[in-house]
């Protein structure tokens, strides 16, 4: 950990690495920002609070998220029947 001015707040601290774009999103990437502990976990609580209130504006999405995977398993044992294959 590097020290130096936090891009938030400019005080001079041990700096932690913020990715603009979550990693686990949209993958490696170079967007980062460099922010004190406080700072960060500001912004983190800040992202999560906007991720839920998007989350909330679709109230079924869980639901439509199974309907989907058993779609999905239901074609896959279909296909397997058409080919001679069993679960």
């Amino acid at each position: 950990m590097k020290s130096g001015n936090c891009t938030c707040c400019n005080r001079w601290t041990k700096l932690t690495r913020h990715h603009i774009h979550k990693r686990f999103v949209w993958g490696e990437n170079t967007d980062i920002v460099l922010l004190c502990r406080y700072c960060h976990d500001r912004v983190e609580r800040i992202v999560s609070r906007k991720e839920n209130e998007i989350l909330r504006s679709y109230p079924n999405l869980g639901k439509d998220a199974m309907e989907e995977l058993l779609r999905k398993q239901n074609d896959t044992r279909r296909n397997a029947n058409k080919h001679g294959k069993r679960d």
